[in-house]
């Protein structure tokens, strides 16, 4: 449902990207009243159906898009982004979404970065009050960056390219290396016909542990007690349940853990 333009001073804004992001970007823009100017992507299929669902213009060059908009949106994967700034017209303004590529990478003075801090799924509802959105920008496109940032969520951050690469780092290991030995536990338990609700509450009380001030001080388990010999063992019946993934983050979390436990 649109809501009534409260930002009528933001121009049109155009897209490159198709994807996950570009999805949920624009479903916000849409959602504010702010004209979609067009988009770009080089995956025709991808287009088809992103057109469909938004009713914008597709342009078949980024030149073309770059000449019809005075804002464009970058929501590429980043090895893409290098990729296509040579084709980037000097006269609109610039943001890209990376976590990694600094705002230098984009073109001309006018540049922004608006990283939310949120993993993205097409179709999949976000409630955006409570995501932080980090903006890196020049002092000509801050309040630029501020006004758009701010339409997304309340919880707007300017930071440094460095402070924005090592929340994305962070990020990568809290939900997407998490994220994928959830996948692997899920693989064993299904293996086994055991019902992953069961972890429930523990999970739970894992993820309340994040909110305090030092996570370590609540550690339990083998590893608080110095059962070494126990983790050992689960190692090794992993392994022969050719749980490889599972046995090898206990390896590696039993050989960080001694090698720390061994410093003065």
């Amino acid at each position: 449902m649109k809501t009534k333009n409260l930002h009528s001073d933001i121009p049109p804004i155009a897209i490159i990207g198709s994807g996950n992001l570009a999805w949920h970007i624009v479903r916000k823009l849409t959602q504010a009243n702010i004209p979609i100017a067009g988009f770009w992507t080089r995956n025709t299929t991808s287009a088809y159906i992103f057109q469909k669902q938004w009713q914008i213009p597709y342009f078949n060059s980024i030149e073309e898009l770059c000449k019809h908009a005075e804002i464009i949106w970058i929501l590429i994967k980043d090895s893409a982004i290098p990729e296509i700034t040579s084709k980037l017209l000097r006269g609109p303004a610039y943001i890209h979404s990376s976590g990694y590529l600094p705002i230098n990478i984009l073109p001309f003075s006018r540049r922004i970065v608006i990283y939310p801090l949120m993993s993205f799924v097409k179709n999949v509802t976000i409630d955006w009050t409570n995501i932080p959105v980090f903006i890196t920008a020049e002092k000509n496109t801050k309040e630029l960056a501020l006004q758009i940032a701010k339409l997304l969520s309340p919880k707007t951050i300017c930071i440094t390219d460095e402070q924005r690469q090592k929340i994305h780092r962070t990020a990568v290991i809290l939900n997407n290396i998490i994220t994928w030995i959830f996948s692997e536990i899920h693989k064993y338990l299904k293996r086994y016909q055991l019902n992953p609700a069961w972890f429930t509450p523990i999970l739970n009380q894992t993820f309340s542990n994040w909110l305090t001030e030092d996570p370590a001080k609540l550690l339990t388990g083998p590893l608080a007690r110095g059962d070494f010999s126990l983790i050992e063992e689960y190692i090794k019946l992993f392994r022969q349940e050719k749980a490889e993934p599972l046995s090898d983050l206990l390896h590696l979390a039993l050989k960080t853990f001694l090698q720390k436990s061994s410093q003065p």
